[in-house]
């Protein structure tokens, strides 16, 4: 069973992010949601509830996003950093 969300209005985001959310809080679902957005307008986001924990949330069908790169990045927003979105990050440690 998986969740597609595509662009939704902030009131119905807030409600799927609480739904959906797992391990993250409902801040952290917020930002990994906008930072999929952020990329093009025929973006989404997909919840696969089939798949490990770390495995759950994708940008598309193909690209896993590893909850703790959205952690990660919510503790250090204070001391923002090129590529600090979690997208990014999981992006550079694929091309290594």
């Amino acid at each position: 069973m998986f969740h597609v969300v595509y662009r939704v209005q902030k009131n119905d985001l807030a409600k799927i992010a609480e739904e959906h959310s797992n391990s993250l809080t409902t801040a952290e679902f917020e930002r990994m949601y906008h930072g999929i957005m952020e990329k093009g307008p025929h973006e989404w986001l997909m919840v696969d509830y089939k798949a490990p924990p770390e495995k759950r949330f994708r940008h598309g069908f193909t690209k896993v996003i590893k909850p703790q790169h959205i952690i990660k990045d919510a503790e250090t927003e204070s001391d923002p950093t090129p590529g600090s979105d979690g997208l990014s990050a999981l992006s550079e440690s694929r091309a290594k």
